[in-house]
């Protein structure tokens, strides 16, 4: 060791010391400066409080230039990478001015701010006081190996956003709870509920819903045209079969008079499951269309001319209408045949073919109707009005009845004791039109007893079908092959009001006297006996 003089000054010259030779201070040698020959030491043995003092800044240099620790008067103390600084403390905390590395945790405790690449000191920011972290406008939060999740604020909009070019798909996963979209406090947009329904809200007011059957809806659905021209693209339903291969049906409109213009409704099926692509229409065909005139065509696509156009399809039964009563087994087809004739069929039963229709009457194209197979019939109290043929001044030209049927001839005297028709081989027919009958009648006894009958009493044909009316016009008619009566009528009369046929033997002369009488002592009593023939008309 080398030593130098001391004097009150101080030292004159250095202290030379070897390698592990040591200056040690205190009374128990408590502090060491020395060298080892590999490092140099400033070392505290004696277990208490090491200081540096300065009057102004402390700086550790690696040489003469080069910082790596500096201490400043009332300030901050840094840090230094190769001369760089990397850390230092401020009023409010440190400041690191690059990345930190943290290998094995790390405490913090107070704000933490992080600066952006423009220089921005709270670009993100830990706040203690709320307890929250903090993320200024385009500052992002981004996930995965190729930053594919996004999480930032741009100073209008929040966004969660997968990048394009992120692989897989956004997942939101609650794991047995709901997931909400919440517009506002107290208001639902959107939950989707475990094991259950996904509800959609308008206003907080739930509006469409998923269910185990399908989905249900409140309020109107409403579907919206795109900004199109023409076609039925501008808004359609379709269903799909099972695994998506095609269109088994759809309804669509068709907007044919170009962009803003009304559309027409339009049904469609497909005779066979449609196999083209999504969105195709394959072999689908339209079924039903009603325009915006309110027209309905069915198999008929365009130019409808009425209220409902239906186009039969084939020329049967098969293309027509077909309308069922109520229980499902029976009713009538209709459809145009080739001659453009309108046909009507009854079908009793519905469960069968429709080619099983029973034809029963068709419009003709001329207007006619033709009864192919039953009757017509008018109900009590109607007709058949034939005012379009008026030519002179009716008072009714109303057909209300016509009736067929037989009627039995009666010998009869008027008044008193009647005569007995032991056998009556007599009969007759009658034809009501209108309010007009025409009787027929073949008269013939097989025995009369006249009893008290007096032989002045006048003789009748009795039991006419119908009372001639008291306005009617009298008949009187010749008889035609009158035999074997004692005495032979010649005329037979019917009046007003009256059901008996009046014979007479004679007819008037003129005046008010329709002629002589027939009595009963005129009437033959034996067998085939009272021939007469007879056909009269009058009116009810």
């Amino acid at each position: 060791m080398a030593l130098t003089k001391i004097d009150d000054r101080g030292l004159k010259t250095p202290i030379d010391l070897l390698d592990n030779e040591k200056i040690r201070f205190g009374t128990g040698n408590d502090l060491e400066l020395y060298h080892n020959g590999t490092s140099s030491y400033i070392k505290d043995t004696g277990g208490a409080s090491f200081n540096i003092l300065a009057t102004e800044s402390i700086a550790i240099k690696t040489n003469d230039s080069e910082f790596a620790i500096a201490c400043n008067k009332n300030g901050s103390v840094e840090l230094f990478y190769d001369n760089s600084k990397k850390f230092e403390t401020t009023s409010g905390g440190v400041t690191i001015p690059n990345t930190l590395t943290v290998s094995d945790g790390a405490h913090l405790d107070g704000d933490v701010k992080f600066e952006d690449n423009g220089g921005t000191t709270n670009a993100m920011m830990w706040d203690k006081s709320e307890s929250s972290l903090r993320f200024n406008d385009n500052i992002k939060i981004e996930i995965g190996n190729s930053d594919d999740l996004q999480i930032y604020h741009d100073g209008s909009n929040s966004y969660i956003k997968q990048v394009s070019s992120a692989t897989g798909n956004l997942l939101i996963f609650a794991d047995g709870h709901e997931i909400q979209l919440i517009p506002k406090s107290g208001e639902s947009g959107i939950k989707v509920i475990n094991d259950g329904a996904v509800e959609l809200y308008y206003d907080g007011v739930k509006k469409f819903e998923t269910t185990s059957e399908g989905i249900e809806t409140q309020g109107e659905l409403h579907f919206k045209a795109p900004n199109s021209n023409t076609g039925e693209q501008v808004g359609r339903i379709e269903w799909w079969n099972e695994n998506d291969a095609g269109v088994m049906a759809k309804i669509g409109v068709d907007r044919t008079g170009g962009q803003y213009a009304p559309a027409d409704l339009v049904f469609s099926t497909s005779g066979n499951v449609d196999t083209t692509a999504h969105g195709g229409d394959g072999d689908i065909t339209e079924r039903l269309r009603i325009n915006t005139a309110g027209f309905v065509g069915i198999n008929k696509t365009s130019a409808l001319r009425s209220g409902i156009h239906l186009k039969s399809h084939s020329n049967g039964w098969v293309g027509g209408i077909l309308l069922e009563e109520n229980h499902e087994t029976c009713g009538w087809n209709i459809h145009p045949d080739d001659n453009n004739w309108l046909l009507f069929g009854y079908n009793s039963d519905t469960t069968a073919s429709p080619g099983s229709a029973d034809h029963k009457f068709n419009i003709r194209n001329t207007g006619d109707v033709e009864i192919v197979n039953g009757n017509l019939v008018v109900a009590s109290g109607h007709g058949i009005d034939f005012s379009a043929t008026s030519d002179a001044s009716p008072t009714s030209e109303l057909l209300d009845d016509y009736e067929e049927g037989t009627w039995t001839p009666l010998l009869m005297v008027a008044s008193g004791t009647n005569i007995t028709v032991d056998s009556n081989s007599s009969s007759g027919n009658y034809t009501k039109i209108g309010n007009v009958v025409t009787v027929t009648c073949y008269h013939r006894t097989d025995g009369i007893t006249k009893g008290s009958a007096s032989d002045s009493s006048n003789i009748n044909i009795g039991n006419l079908p119908f009372t001639p009316s008291s306005q009617t016009q009298r008949c009187m008619v010749h008889i035609g092959f009158n035999v074997n009566w004692a005495q032979y009528p010649n005329t037979a009369l019917i009046k007003e009001s009256s059901t008996m046929i009046e014979l007479y033997k004679y007819a008037s002369s003129g005046g008010n006297n329709t002629g002589t009488r027939l009595t009963v002592a005129a009437v033959g009593t034996g067998s085939n006996a009272n021939y007469c023939l007879l056909t009269m008309v009058y009116r009810t």
